[in-house]
């Protein structure tokens, strides 16, 4: 399992041009830019969208609808992303990841932690090469209080992609529920220095801020504590 970094690595040392005619190496390497992970190099992956939706006439691929959709749910832009996916989606694969990723957030919503956990795993197992389902199981067991299989599988879903936002809110989460708030303060604000590169959307920001407050209110840092607070305040008006 590669983290972003070493997948855009790998991709930029192909050599393309040496086995393909240029039309075949341009094409090609455009959908492997468009299947990277969506949190590094954003802007790159959007035009190599651009070009196989228009120069190749490919926007209805179910390929380049899922790059696009995991790009939106990588910004947290949900609604947008159910409204890419749901033409294209039927019946349920037993053998599809994200299918069962979909099944454990039915559980989820309803706090049955034990079904959306073996839903998640199931999805794991499926789908080893993303961080979602271990990030999943993890929120499950610290929504459970069970702090120490949280950890273990949010330290994992953070080593298989570093640059996810909502790991890192997590993990702020997870330390803080430890009493490690300086840890906690630490983490939410690398989610924040993230959420700002993948552009995420505006409520992402504020539900990091608002645990930046509480994790500084805890150290009795007052001042930093309120400006958190006064940023969210000031967007409700």
């Amino acid at each position: 399992m590669m983290t972003s970094k070493e997948e855009w690595d790998v991709v930029n040392s192909l050599k393309f041009d040496e086995q393909l005619e240029y039309e075949e190496a341009y094409f090609i390497k455009m959908n492997y830019i468009s299947m990277l992970k969506k949190y590094e190099h954003v802007t790159k992956i959007q035009e190599a969208r651009s070009e196989l939706e228009n120069k190749f006439r490919l926007s209805n691929n179910a390929d380049i609808l899922l790059s696009h959709a995991d790009e939106l749910y990588t910004q947290c832009r949900f609604k947008e992303c159910l409204e890419v996916t749901t033409n294209k989606a039927s019946t349920m694969d037993s053998h599809c990841g994200p299918a069962w990723v979909g099944f454990g957030h039915t559980f989820a919503i309803e706090s049955e932690h034990d079904q959306a956990i073996t839903a998640y795993s199931t999805a794991a197992k499926l789908y080893p090469v993303s961080h979602l389902s271990t990030l999943f199981i993890g929120m499950q067991y610290l929504q459970a209080r069970n702090l120490l299989s949280a950890e273990e599988y949010l330290l994992t879903s953070s080593q298989i992609c570093e640059s996810d936002p909502l790991v890192l809110n997590e993990l702020g989460v997870l330390y803080f529920q430890k009493l490690k708030y300086a840890q906690s303060v630490d983490s939410f604000k690398n989610a924040l220095k993230v959420a700002e590169e993948t552009k995420c959307r505006t409520q992402v920001w504020e539900a990091i801020w608002i645990n930046l407050g509480h994790a500084f209110r805890q150290l009795c840092e007052l001042d930093f504590a309120e400006s958190y607070f006064q940023k969210v305040v000031s967007r409700m008006h």
